[in-house]
């Protein structure tokens, strides 16, 4: 796709230094991760940015699915949840959908699942 990758094993680096997302297009989170919701982090990043257009888009991964969390997740502006297992090539077709933008009918706003 021609994009760089930044991988971080938990929440801490973006947390402590928010300048390391500078650049950064998408957010991959998983809702469990070490220490931290995927959402708390997503949320606590947007605190730092109000301005939506300024924070990267995000997609969720996650094995626990709900309507609390599909909401929540769509509150906090992620283009998509993809359930686990994640099958490799629909999460690069969900990458994809997500860094060419927002799409007239948002997943966000329906809560969409993958």
């Amino acid at each position: 796709l021609g994009h760089s990758v930044l991988l971080a094993d938990d929440g801490d680096l973006v947390r402590s230094d928010p300048e390391s997302l500078r650049g950064v297009d998408l957010l991959i989170l998983d809702y469990r991760m070490p220490g931290t919701s995927g959402l708390d982090l997503l949320a606590a990043l947007r605190l730092r940015s109000p301005e939506r257009s300024r924070c990267p888009a995000a997609l969720l991964i996650s094995a626990l699915l709900s309507d609390e969390l599909r909401a929540r997740a769509a509150r906090l502006g992620v283009v998509e949840i993809i359930e686990k297992p994640v099958d490799p090539a629909r999460l690069l077709d969900s990458v994809r959908a997500a860094l060419a933008g927002p799409a007239e009918d948002s997943g966000a706003a329906s809560g969409a699942v993958s």
